[in-house]
């Protein structure tokens, strides 16, 4: 993870709780964040409307988990 914003949304931590254009929203517990710039390992950085491109990710999965 190389950038994030501080979000206001409640989950179990890890949970992606939203997904949108340019951002992947992840619960923490107390508050979340939203993921704004990732790297898979091995990939170079990319921002996340180009990562999700490639990459679909769905509201509900638990990240880390795999």
């Amino acid at each position: 993870i190389f950038s994030v914003e501080i979000g206001q949304g409640e989950g179990n931590p890890g949970e992606v709780i939203d997904v949108g254009k340019d951002f992947i929203e992840v619960a923490c517990g107390k508050d979340s964040i939203r993921l704004k710039k990732v790297q898979i390992e091995g990939k170079k950085v990319l921002n996340v409307e180009e990562f999700l491109r490639g990459t679909p990710v769905e509201k509900g999965i638990v990240l880390g988990n795999g």
